[in-house]
């Protein structure tokens, strides 16, 4: 692993010298030509090029054992020379220049495809990925959900920043379990009902009025619609009272919110009597002592490296508030920058801490950027219970 050391060539680092290598990682280096791992066929599965000056996507065909690749961030501009990488089941290519999703033919086992933030503007040749459970298509031109229909594993779509006006055409995509959709042209969340799977869905930062069309998603935990339109509590109680796992909502920003916030919370709480949080819910620590506070950290990710903070030396939060929690957690954010690892990116359900005084959809950290991620985790010496609203 050789992370921001002007690399400009692979040839120069003699890895035939490496005869059990299973892992390449040389992180934001110079690297403009993909060459010199052929020495690593035999053995090599996870190749990482991330933030390079990669152009074309070719030198790897003897490397048929890869099972993940990384090309985010480069300069690559077309899908091609990788339909030979049969075993490849995770391929990023955030942060490039795609304007077609192409030559995919091939890549059977390929269960994560992340194509955030390139230059595609259609939803086309993915056929073949039947095998496909995540797709990362976000800050791109998309203006359609069509081309999905033949993803019959299909569990998670992340389309935030996109185009999109209907929801429609997911009805040919009944396996979908989370959909992460801020940040569209939505009206409505018509077209869902066929998504019977669906366990969470994001649509904050819509123009959304109601949510009808949601009554018969039984399997709903957690509904992300902050900052739309809806103005009836009504709506909202009708469409979801009856959700017996829904432990989440948002709706913060929207005119039932903004009309009265003094009662909004109240109103949501009637509503929706099994909903443990309501958006950016104040935290009750009072039962956590500070022995527990020795085990709590919080990891901020860069790439797929992790570097923990525990609390031994944090004298403030002896004194545990989610204020004080809060300003010690972004200050520490400022290196913050895209997850390559699908798992670890799951993880950034941010709500889940609920810090006040700050709006975060689950996949989306607007204060520190499109592709900030942040993972937080605690951990008790002794078996209590989870911190509640």
């Amino acid at each position: 692993m050789l992370t921001q050391s002007r690399v400009a060539s692979i040839p120069a680092l003699r890895l035939d010298r490496f005869k059990n290598c299973s892992r390449v990682c040389f992180r934001q280096n110079q690297i403009q030509v993909i060459e010199g791992l052929a020495c690593l066929a035999s053995t090599l599965q996870d190749l990482d090029l991330y933030d390079n000056l990669i152009s074309h996507l070719r030198g790897l065909d003897e490397l048929t054992g890869l099972t993940s690749l990384d090309l985010s961030f480069n300069k690559i501009r077309h899908i091609k020379n990788i339909g030979h990488l049969k075993a490849l089941k995770e391929l990023f290519l955030v942060a490039n220049k795609i304007g077609t999703v192409e030559n995919l033919d091939g890549l059977e086992n390929l269960t994560s495809l992340e194509l955030g933030s390139n230059r595609i503007r259609e939803i086309q040749g993915l056929e073949s990925l039947t095998g496909l459970e995540e797709l990362w298509l976000a800050k791109n031109k998309i203006t359609s959900l069509a081309g999905l229909g033949g993803l019959p594993n299909l569990r998670l779509l992340s389309i935030q920043s996109n185009r999109i006006r209907d929801l429609s055409p997911l009805a040919e995509v009944s396996s979908l379990e989370e959909l992460y959709i801020s940040h569209n042209s939505l009206m409505s969340v018509r077209g869902l009902e066929s998504c019977k799977k669906l366990r969470i869905l994001e649509v904050s930062n819509n123009q959304i009025t109601t949510l009808e069309g949601l009554s018969g998603l039984t399997e709903l935990e957690e509904v992300w619609a902050s900052y739309n339109q809806l103005s009836d509590f009504n709506d909202v109680e009708r469409e979801l009272k009856d959700k017996k796992k829904l432990t989440t909502v948002y709706f913060e920003g929207n005119p039932l919110q903004l009309r009265g916030p003094a009662l909004y919370r109240n109103k949501v709480k009637l509503a929706l009597p099994q909903v443990v949080q309501i958006d950016a819910s104040k935290l009750s620590l009072s039962h956590v002592s500070v022995d527990d506070l020795t085990n709590l950290s919080y990891s901020v990710c860069q790439g797929n490296m992790t570097t923990r903070h525990g609390v031994d030396d944090i004298n403030e939060l002896r004194q545990p508030s989610v204020g004080s929690f809060s300003r010690f957690f972004f200050s520490r954010l400022s290196s913050a920058v895209s997850v390559r690892d699908a798992k670890t990116r799951r993880c950034i359900l941010l709500h889940k801490t609920a810090l006040s005084g700050t709006s975060f959809s689950p996949l989306f950290c607007a204060r520190e950027g499109f592709f900030s991620h942040i993972v937080f985790s605690m951990s008790t010496r002794q078996n209590r219970a989870p911190w509640k609203v």
